[in-house]
């Protein structure tokens, strides 16, 4: 081990290449300097490396009889080892081929065959989903064409449609389970199908307003005007109840703040006018609720309707309307002064009284006199 002295660092277990190269180049540059030495470093490596090939020399030239002796052994031992090993390892490659063959093999194949079932079950659904599509899609054309359609059954139709159309959006982007919207057909037909929806939209909103400004349509045994609304309502429940509010309530409360603010120029005929009023007013409110109550649908269209102008009757949705816009009427009439604010005042308690008599809801009575109680409250 002496003869090994010299390379006892790199016999050295722990042995570390960078911080023997580290270590060696501090070692022949001084701490002080400006330049960095490295070939007496690699003179003393190349040093090493020969001094290390001159010593394997002589040992294999000292030590040729043992060597030549270990190196006759080589071919017997590969022998025995083909002889003891390859038998079992024959064996094992056996057995690992049955293995492949049995299980590896069929599992694979199963596993191919999965795929295919994936793939044959994505196509059949996509086929399901569009044979259910292109129905709808014919029922849709056939009711457009009726002349006698079903409009809530139309409506019904739109809106199962555009859920459809919505549902398959989630569809996209997933090779597994393919969206509907790839076949070409049901794709291109969403564009006529949104204008469609937008045009009976339109429509029915035009008619529903149509049928309020006429007596005669305006009634519950009108067919068209209660499913329209129906339909309306399925499809967009907010200009349902605007249609019926601006349509219905807006022209009646117009109507009878018209009357309400001529008889203020002429109070000696306000209890006429009043009258005149509190009449059409009744038969609007009865008419319009047989109208709502023959609107057949779910949920309930004159609860949704009530709930969404924060009302608890249709009534008293008409007379606050009505009641507000009359005292902005009296508000405006007294602002402008003159001859007829002051006649207003001088007719102020009569007005009252005819207003308590006429109008036989107390609540309401009490709703128009705020209006009249303006009259006394301001100055000329």
């Amino acid at each position: 081990m002496a003869d090994l002295e010299d390379f006892e660092s790199y016999l050295d277990p722990d042995f570390n290449a960078s911080k023997f190269s580290n270590d060696l180049i501090c070692a022949t540059n001084e701490a002080d300097t400006d330049e960095l030495d490295i070939g007496t470093s690699m003179k003393k490596l190349k040093f090493d490396i020969q001094e290390c090939d001159k010593r394997m020399t002589s040992i294999a030239s000292s030590n040729y009889e043992p060597l030549v002796a270990i190196c006759s052994q080589v071919g017997p031992t590969k022998d025995y080892a083909n002889e003891t090993l390859k038998p079992s390892v024959d064996r094992l490659v056996s057995a690992f081929d049955k293995i492949k063959s049995g299980i590896l093999v069929p599992y694979e194949e199963a596993l191919e065959s999965k795929q295919a079932l994936k793939r044959l079950h994505s196509t059949l659904d996509l086929l399901r989903r569009t044979s259910y599509f292109l129905f709808l899609i014919q029922q849709f054309d056939e009711l457009n064409q009726d002349g006698d359609r079903d409009d809530v059954r139309l409506a019904k139709l739109y809106l199962q449609l555009g859920q459809l159309y919505e549902n398959e959006k989630e569809y996209g982007g997933n090779s597994e389970m393919p969206s509907v919207l790839s076949v070409k057909l049901v794709r291109d037909y969403q564009s006529t199908f949104l204008t469609s929806r937008l045009n009976f939209i339109s429509k029915c909103q035009s008619k529903i307003s149509e049928d309020f400004n006429h007596q005669s349509t305006f009634t519950y045994t009108n067919k068209g005007l209660t499913s329209r609304i129906a339909a309306l309502y399925i499809l967009d429940s907010k200009k349902a109840f605007s249609s019926v509010e601006s349509g219905a309530f807006s022209r009646q409360v117009s109507i009878s703040l018209g009357l309400l603010t001529r008889s203020l120029q002429s109070p000696r005929n306000f209890t006429t006018i009043a009258n005149e009023v509190f009449d059409t007013s009744k038969t609007f409110l009865e008419k319009l609720t047989k109208v709502v109550a023959a609107v057949r649908v779910e949920p309930e269209f004159l609860g949704s309707f009530l709930t969404s102008v924060n009302q608890k009757s249709l009534a008293d949705l008409y007379w606050d309307q009505l009641a507000l816009g009359f005292k902005r009427s009296v508000a405006s009439t007294m602002a402008r002064g003159g001859p007829i604010a002051k006649n207003l005042r001088l007719y102020h308690e009569g007005i009252k009284k005819a207003i308590v008599t006429t109008f036989e809801d107390e609540s309401v009575a009490e709703r128009l006199n705020e209006g009249v109680d303006l009259i006394v409250s301001r100055q000329q």
